[in-house]
């Protein structure tokens, strides 16, 4: 079931021409300030005949294991409501479309813990998008992107971090703060003090860092720890204690 979490590009099923057409239940997404206003549960391909075979049981058990849990929680969790119900719907539209809605309902709370939990606990939904707009308008992006960037600059953010998992650390913070470049330059900024003779190298201004320069920085930097395994970040800040 490793290949379950991957889903690309499913091929058609030939033998049943009617699951070539897109199936759609509500509007396709639409970005307010950041934010999903409604959520599409159109299938974005369909699915392969080997897939559609599997049985509700194991899409549900195979969701579980990839979805991480979400706790509401900045300081247990590394990405926003945002981004962890991005990848619940990245799901919906694939998989998780055949299994029955309470189900597929039932199997995303089993995934909140602490505050999340407790926020949607005694709260029927009658629709799978109810639940993930519940979700997020209790954890909104914004609210969320101020406690990160206190907690980048203070270090606090890369309190534990090593050499191994820093990437993916930034990366998730990349994709939470790239509303703004502003957001991202405190991040670089993070990165600089963490790994100075390598930012030294890249040489791209850390205050007016675009998403695109900063992806690509990170990119470059991950290829530099790939060849340096003996380099380790330095810690700054909340780092330090």
């Amino acid at each position: 079931l490793a290949h379950f979490g991957i889903m690309s590009k499913p091929k058609p099923d030939i033998k049943n021409p009617n699951t070539s057409k897109p199936k759609s239940k509500e509007p396709e997404d639409k970005m307010v300030n950041g934010e999903f206003e409604k959520f599409s549960l159109e299938y974005s391909a369909v699915l392969d005949e080997e897939m559609l075979q599997l049985e509700v049981s194991d899409v549900l058990s195979a969701f579980k294991s990839d979805v991480p849990v979400f706790y509401g929680d900045i300081a247990k969790d590394l990405r926003s409501s945002y981004s962890w119900i991005e990848w619940v719907m990245f799901w919906k539209r694939g998989l998780l479309a055949r299994v029955a809605e309470p189900l597929a309902i039932m199997a995303v709370k089993e995934r909140l813990r602490d505050a999340a939990k407790e926020a949607v606990k005694h709260q029927p939904f009658a629709s799978f998008s109810a639940l993930m707009i519940a979700i997020r308008t209790r954890f909104p992006l914004r609210i969320y992107q101020m406690q990160l960037l206190r907690r980048i600059m203070s270090g606090e953010a890369f309190v534990e971090v090593t050499r191994t998992d820093i990437i993916r650390r930034v990366n998730l913070y990349i994709d939470d703060l790239q509303d703004g470049n502003t957001n991202l330059a405190f991040l670089a900024d993070a990165i600089q003090k963490m790994l100075p003779h390598e930012w030294e190298i890249i040489e791209i201004p850390a205050d007016t860092i675009t998403l695109e320069e900063i992806r690509a920085a990170v990119s470059r930097l991950e290829r530099m720890l790939l060849v340096s395994k003996d380099k380790k970040p330095k810690p700054f800040g909340a780092m330090i204690n």
